[in-house]
């Protein structure tokens, strides 16, 4: 997404709408990218976790209870976002559009202000609006594609724990699965500032009040 943002010329980013990202283009982007990324299909996770540096599994990087924690709440952002998706193409028919398809048409719809099936003046294909509502569910009851054992985005804290077995991992996961911390999730949302004060959702206390973004207790 990055990319396909970079390219956009309002600010902060610094494209010319050529049709190419170059290098300073990118670096501007990437801060922007993350935080509209985040307030829109970052499913909740907090300023903590980055869409580009925490890992979505447990590994050597992954030591204490707080990086385990944040990286199951990454990959419960990237499994809820890979859910919706798989649904949004189940909800298309025998379209022939595939999720990446899908992907790469919600980031230009965003790169133009919110996500709405219209991106740059003109409706996207692999969707309609009406698909969007997809967006709304509970991401903990959302069916992981592909898992095998039926799990769903809610399970991600037991998956990445099993996982380490399989990777290879030595790190301890013992304190982690433990203890009662859980993964807090909110559902996507289409609108990355849901009460238009100009703050995104990502780094906004209170997404949803105009008058408000900072909480100063």
């Amino acid at each position: 997404m990055v990319v396909q943002f970079a390219d956009q010329s309002f600010e902060p980013l610094a494209g010319n709408g050529d049709g190419f990202a170059d290098l300073a283009e990118i670096t501007a982007a990437i801060e922007w990218t993350e935080g509209r990324v985040k307030s829109t299909l970052g499913f909740g996770i907090g300023d903590s976790v980055s869409i580009f540096n925490t890992p979505p599994l447990i590994d050597s990087s992954t030591e204490s209870e707080d990086d385990q924690l944040e990286a199951a709440a990454y990959r419960s952002a990237v499994e809820g976002m890979s859910a919706v998706l798989y649904q949004i193409a189940v909800a298309a028919g025998d379209s022939g559009f595939t999720t990446d398809d899908i992907l790469n048409e919600i980031a230009s719809d965003l790169a133009d202000g919110e996500i709405d099936a219209v991106a740059n003046g003109v409706a996207v294909e692999s969707y309609n609006k009406a698909a969007l509502t997809l967006f709304d569910q509970d991401p903990s009851t959302l069916p992981i594609p592909g898992d095998e054992s039926g799990r769903t985005v809610g399970d991600v804290k037991a998956l990445v724990i099993e996982e380490t077995s399989a990777t290879g991992s030595e790190t301890d996961t013992g304190s982690f699965e433990a203890n009662d911390d859980v993964v807090e999730l909110k559902p996507a949302t289409t609108d990355p500032d849901k009460d238009d004060d100009g703050v995104d959702n990502a780094v906004d206390a209170y997404p949803e009040d105009p008058g408000a973004d900072t909480d100063t207790d």
